[in-house]
């Protein structure tokens, strides 16, 4: 029988679900599941990213993917468990953007950062996490800034625009022209 790697993360997981099932009815004080539901997204991610080191160049995308889950399984986590409040997610959005240019930037170093495709969108939606963070954690004081900060979709939508329809360029390798053949070039057949 052939395993998939990501199916052994899975087996651990109903394993550990069915030992926390059991501890559970025992009495021991777990927490609720309305409280670690965020690790079937990490346990998700975890298998996703086990899958994606196959072989094949198919599974690689599962990279992207993987991440993901894995980053926003582990910061819902923080809210779940209440380290932080669910109130504060106003403040700490801006982590969902930089998750997702992560991901793709893990996709580009798993793919032998031979893509440089991948890394306008790594860096222009991580970068909008990085650049919001400061007008979310209240740094940014300057009240210009903060009038023209709040057009800040338009600017992403600009940007967008820009990416779409840029020109394409297209490497063209040098083509080379067949010499003509002279008679000299040709071998001699003999018949």
């Amino acid at each position: 029988m052939r395993w998939q790697r990501g199916n052994v993360v899975v087996a651990f997981f109903l394993i550990a679900l069915g030992g926390w099932i059991i501890l559970s009815s025992l009495g021991v004080p777990l927490p609720g599941l309305g409280q670690i539901w965020p690790v079937l997204l990490i346990v998700f991610g975890l298998a996703m990213l086990v899958q994606s080191t196959g072989g094949s160049p198919r599974d690689e995308g599962l990279i992207t993917v993987g991440t993901g889950a894995l980053l926003t399984g582990s910061f819902l986590l923080l809210f779940t468990l209440g380290v932080l409040r669910w109130s504060a997610l106003a403040v700490y959005w801006p982590v969902f953007p930089i998750i997702g240019g992560l991901s793709f930037f893990a996709l580009y170093l798993r793919g032998g950062m031979r893509d440089s495709g991948l890394l306008p969108p790594a860096f222009a939606i991580g970068g909008l996490g990085v650049v919001a963070f400061p007008f979310t954690l209240g740094a940014v004081e300057n009240p210009t800034v903060l009038r023209v900060a709040r057009f800040w979709p338009l600017l992403v939508l600009f940007l967008l625009a820009v990416f779409l329809f840029r020109p394409r360029r297209t490497l063209l390798r040098p083509t080379r022209r067949p010499t003509p053949r002279t008679r000299q070039d040709t071998p001699d057949t003999e018949e």
